[in-house]
């Protein structure tokens, strides 16, 4: 039993890692590629109403 419970923290923990990582690679595609020019800086406030807010979005729509 404790190695399961071992087994199961340690994927948590680097799980949460990859996450992270995840994160600043696409903070860093969105400042690379000027999405912010018509998305606004925070992803939420487009310029006008017709561009998306990308904050929150998943993959699937984003580069789908």
């Amino acid at each position: 039993m404790k190695i399961k419970t071992f087994a199961i923290v340690a994927f948590a923990v680097l799980s949460m890692g990859l996450a992270s990582a995840a994160s600043a690679d696409g903070a860093a595609l969105y400042t690379s590629k000027a999405c912010a020019s018509c998305h606004g800086a925070d992803a939420k406030t487009s310029i006008l109403p017709v561009y998306p807010k990308l904050a929150g979005q998943n993959a699937e729509y984003l580069y789908g």
